[in-house]
């Protein structure tokens, strides 16, 4: 019995060696395979995000393509555009004014229109419902807080606005987003990194929709499919930082920088495009430059030279053609042909301004 029980045990060692082997096995076999598995998942993985990001390329291009068909289509001969009168409010000629021009393009003249009831340099302008609305600026001494509005029609007087900022206010950038004004940066008791959200209908409430990455004043502020692009400005010197919040994500992305630093310069919405003209840098030069910035790809493209060396100037697009007025010492105006990209001369304005406001007249 001993020797069999022996034997019997040997079977049974032999056995549990050999299913340990085959357990062994398998466990390598499933080490490999799931290492295979895994290797095939990250490589899938990977092929997935090139494809992404190649989309992603992909509906850029076309975005591009289909703006530049849209700019060509507008391009045209033959396809007249219509060109809408330009208001040009307040500024600074030495000391600040109040005066406010009109430029009409079927006789090439401006003219006076009544002043506003307050003197006005380094303010903002937007248009609502049919009206110019000027918001804050300085009279030389101090800022103010106030609005006024008009339609700028010959013998309509300007009137004080119900509505107010939170605070004095200069040096700013303003938009209109549906019923609200929304204002960015400039100087209060100290350059502000706020952007706030003025409502323009009853009970006209005010809220900080955002605090900026960093402070700065002179710079521009333009929007484009619900998201605020912010160009330049100067804090502690001129910035060449383009910054986008997105109203509806409330989130912000740095974007693309300019090809300089600049601030006090003037910027307009072409397309998906802003078009940066003139300024200065670091607290000195004057800029005749123009920057052609591309909001979906965050390319910059020189276009040619204005004229004019222009610092504090105003900017409007009507009808296709660009136009730009005033800056320090300078009353003269002219329009950039986009078809032609040609710079064309416009009659000087009634006075010099530096820091003035200009819209497309609304009606």
């Amino acid at each position: 019995m001993t020797e069999d029980n022996a034997k019997l045990q040997k079977q049974v060692n032999d056995h549990n060696t050999k299913l340990q082997k085959q357990v062994d096995d398998l466990s390598e076999k499933m080490t490999e395979d799931n290492a295979k598995l895994q290797k095939q998942v990250d490589e899938l993985s990977e092929k997935m995000s090139r494809m992404c990001e190649m989309q992603i390329e992909v509906m850029m291009k076309v975005t591009q393509m289909m703006t530049e068909v849209k700019q060509l289509k507008q391009m045209i001969p033959g396809q007249q555009l219509v060109r809408k009168s330009i208001i040009i409010a307040g500024g600074e000629n030495k000391n600040s004014i109040n005066s406010v021009e009109i430029f009409s393009w079927e006789n090439k003249t401006w003219t006076l229109l009544n002043p506003m009831s307050t003197c006005r340099s380094r303010a903002s302008a937007v248009t609502y419902q049919g009206e110019v609305i000027i918001s804050a600026g300085t009279d030389g001494k101090k800022s103010t807080d106030t609005m006024e509005t008009s339609s700028c029609d010959a013998s309509v007087e300007w009137k004080i606005s119900p509505v107010k900022l939170s605070e004095l206010c200069r040096g700013h950038a303003a938009i209109m987003y549906k019923d609200s004004l929304i204002l960015s940066g400039g100087i209060a008791s100290k350059t502000s990194d706020k952007i706030y959200k003025i409502s323009m209908v009853p009970p006209y409430s005010t809220k900080i929709l955002a605090t900026m990455p960093e402070p700065r004043y002179d710079h521009t502020m333009e929007l484009f499919e619900d998201k605020l692009f912010i160009f330049g400005g100067c804090y502690e010197g001129a910035k060449d930082t383009v910054m986008m919040y997105n109203l509806v994500t409330k989130e912000w992305k740095m974007m693309t920088p300019l090809p300089f630093a600049v601030d006090e310069m003037a910027t307009v919405l072409w397309q998906n495009n802003v078009i940066v003209l003139g300024g200065r840098n670091n607290f000195t030069g004057c800029k005749d430059t123009v920057v052609m910035y591309n909001l979906t790809t965050g390319e910059s493209k020189y276009l040619p030279s204005m004229k004019h060396k222009r610092r504090g100037c105003a900017a409007v697009v009507t009808g296709g053609v660009l136009v730009v007025m005033g800056g320090e010492h300078v009353k003269s105006a002219e329009a950039f042909h986009f078809q032609e990209q040609v710079w064309e001369e416009l009659p000087d304005m009634n006075e010099a301004r530096k820091y003035a406001s200009a819209v497309v007249k609304p009606n």
